[in-house]
């Protein structure tokens, strides 16, 4: 019965056995499939790297940092403190020198006989000292180890205000000394009479040129710049730029006014008065009684306050980035071993794909995890892609054909819209053209109407009054010969009546030029030498208005034909406008240049006459001034006959017609404009003569 127990197996445990086995292989797929997710790897990875030191880097460095900070502010502070002393142990100084100085019977005679050879041997020995002195009960200077000439009175000074109001030592503020003639920092002690009366008040002028050189070489930390400021916020001495900040007043700076106010020792971050951010350590300034007689302030560069924390910064920052990249390491390994081979594996699949190979496959080993089922999605996409690839191109193809008879009728109906809209923009090109050419033609017979008119009207009007007005001014001539000289008045309208008389034939002849025959003299010739003779005629008047004259003129200028007299005459015209412009001097420029008929329209806002030039290579004179400029209103109207800007009796309204005639003679064009910098500018453009 044994032997048939132990060679025969039972069917029933057997079973049971490999009941047993399933809960194992169960969670062997189950850590299998969790093991294949990409996000389960990377996650893994990245956690166990980095947080640890993360955490411990970033904790350390910031306390560090923090502590060293504070260190750093405390050891500064203190040493602003011991710079503090030496300028109090100054001021004591002088305290103590003061107390011993008044009670010397030299000083306290008030006789400078006996006390300024005193006080000059006293400065001889103290270069610290710009002056000392004595001053009476009212601020009368007396005594001075300087000499002076002028009797002095200093009782609007501070140091002797305080010191009178307190009875006792006293600083004053920043002042430049009346007798040092430097910038100073004054200390006072006032001395009494037996029924306690003040007698005066010894002073000692602190040079501050010593201060600044204290400063500067006092043993600071690299890159500190020290500043001592007075009672009332003025620089009395800086190691850094004295001569630029001594004496400025820093008051109202949001830094100084929180030093101020706070009249106690500390530190700060801040940007200084000269607009740089530092760390400052301020202390105030103490005499031996208590008072404040000013503030030193110590700044320094933050970088420089803190190289200590910030180098246990970078420490950490560094060990910091050394554990990144053990953690990036680390998932570099982890991912290329995990990852990257399936990544590999898909973008090769795809890559074939994307080349129109539709049999590209992945083919996946195992059925677990995100890349497998992307690689099994993307074989059923390839599949999807393969079978519908013949019925696109069948439909490609029947689309193609229609696309193609219909984008033949189309590009037959763009040509000949083109072809439309070419032809409608040449003729409203051309109709454009014709009708400013019209509009152009139109103003030049306009303009030649009214010219023509007022012409005929002021050659009448012109001879009909010059007659009366030579019989007039013969009388005059000889009512001045008869009439007695003892009357004044009389003598003043017989002047009178000759000025209106001489500004009336002015503007008579104003009107003849105007009436002229419009035929010139007209020769080939240099408009430089026309500029230069026009130039000469006004030459007084420039002068007499303090108007400086600017010639720039081309030296190769091409002929053009003018007559010499009309066109110097229209020069003259529009130097003595632009003199005119100019009561109180300025500068008048005359430039002369040519250029190619590219383009001859006149600029913005210019008043011009509508003369064509045509084809003719244009020569150019320009005439720009630094006056006052015309009105816009006006602008238009300068060409107008009798119209002018000028005051009464300073000009007869014909200079600017008679120039545009005589221009437009010439065959050119005036163009007068305000120029945007202020002034006027006159272009007058004359058609150059054609090389044989």
């Amino acid at each position: 019965m044994l032997f048939v127990a132990c060679g025969r197996p039972d069917p029933a445990s057997g079973a049971g056995a490999a009941r047993r086995s399933n809960p194992v292989q169960t969670i062997r797929k189950f850590l299998s499939a969790s093991f294949y997710q990409i996000r389960t790897r990377l996650l893994l990875v990245v956690v166990l790297a980095v947080i640890p030191a993360l955490v411990l880097t970033l904790y350390v460095g910031i306390k560090q940092k923090r502590q060293a900070a504070e260190q750093a502010n405390r050891e500064f502070l203190n040493v602003t403190k011991m710079v503090a002393s030496e300028q109090e142990r100054v001021l004591n100084g002088a305290k103590q020198l003061l107390g011993v100085l008044v009670h010397l019977p030299e000083v306290r005679s008030l006789e400078p006989v006996l006390c300024d050879p005193l006080l000059a041997s006293l400065l001889k020995s103290n270069p610290l000292y710009a002056n000392f002195g004595v001053v009476d009960r009212n601020g009368m200077l007396l005594c001075s180890a300087l000499p002076f000439i002028h009797p002095i009175k200093y009782a609007d000074r501070m140091w002797f205000r305080r010191a009178v109001e307190t009875r006792a030592f006293a600083v004053g503020d920043y002042v430049v000394s009346r007798t040092a003639h430097a910038p100073t920092l004054t200390c006072s002690c006032p001395f009494f009479d037996d029924d306690g009366n003040i007698l005066g008040v010894a002073f000692a002028a602190l040079d501050l040129k010593w201060e600044s050189q204290l400063l500067a070489g006092a043993h600071l930390p690299e890159g500190t710049v020290a500043t001592l400021l007075d009672s009332s916020g003025n620089i009395l001495a800086r190691s850094a730029d004295p001569e630029k900040w001594v004496g400025q007043p820093v008051a109202n700076t949001p830094f100084i006014q929180s030093v101020l106010t706070l009249r106690d020792s500390g530190t700060a971050e801040s940007p200084g008065i000269d607009g740089v951010i530092r760390l400052y350590a301020f202390t105030p300034l103490k005499e031996s009684g208590g008072s404040i007689v000013g503030y030193l302030i110590l700044g320094i560069p933050p970088d420089m306050a803190y190289a200590a924390s910030n180098r246990m910064m970078v420490r950490s920052l560094l060990f910091l980035g050394v554990a990144g990249a053990f953690a990036v390491f680390a998932a570099w390994v982890f991912a290329g071993t995990f990852v990257l081979r399936r990544t590999r594996d898909l973008v090769a699949a795809a890559n074939r794909l994307r080349a129109g190979d539709l049999t590209s496959r992945t083919g996946p080993d195992h059925q677990f995890g995100e890349f497998s089922n992307l690689a099994i999605a993307f074989d059923e996409m390839a599949d999807a892609l393969e079978r519908h690839r013949e019925h696109l191109e069948q439909l490609v193809a029947t689309r193609t054909a229609e696309l193609k008879e219909v984008n033949e009728e189309l590009s037959a109906d763009i040509i000949s819209r083109k072809l439309a809209e070419e032809a409608l923009r040449k003729a409203l090109a051309n109709l454009q053209k014709s009708h400013e050419q019209l509009k152009a033609s139109q103003m030049l017979l306009i303009n030649a109407e009214k010219l023509e008119i007022t012409g005929r009207l002021a050659a009448g009007v012109a001879h009909e009054v010059k007659n009366p007005l030579a019989i007039l001014a013969m009388s005059l001539d000889y009512l001045s010969r008869v009439l007695p000289d003892r009357d004044e008045n009389v003598a003043d309208v017989l002047k009178d009546m000759r000025d209106a008389i001489r500004r009336a034939d002015t503007i008579i002849l104003g009107l003849l030029d105007f009436s002229a025959s419009e035929k010139l003299k007209l020769q080939p010739g240099d408009l430089n030498s026309v500029i230069e003779k026009a130039t000469l005629l006004v030459r007084h008047n420039r002068k007499s208005n303090r108007v400086e004259l600017v010639k720039n003129l081309a030296p190769d200028l091409p002929p053009v034909a003018i007559d010499q007299h009309k066109a110097v005459q229209a020069l003259v015209n529009l130097f003595s406008n632009s003199i005119d412009a100019m009561p109180d001097g300025g500068t008048l420029t005359v430039s002369s240049y040519f250029k190619q008929p590219v383009n001859t329209a006149r600029e913005a806002g210019a008043q011009t006459s509508a003369q064509s030039l045509g084809e003719a290579t244009i020569v150019v004179v320009e005439i720009n001034d630094s006056g006052s400029g015309i009105p816009p209103d006006k602008l238009s109207k300068i060409f107008d006959p009798f119209f002018t800007t000028k005051p009464p009796g300073k000009g007869t309204g014909l200079g600017l017609t008679v120039t545009r005639k005589i221009i437009e003679l010439h065959g050119g064009s005036l163009q007068i404009t305000n120029k945007q910098e202020g002034g006027a500018r006159a272009l007058l453009l004359f058609p150059a003569l054609k090389a044989k």
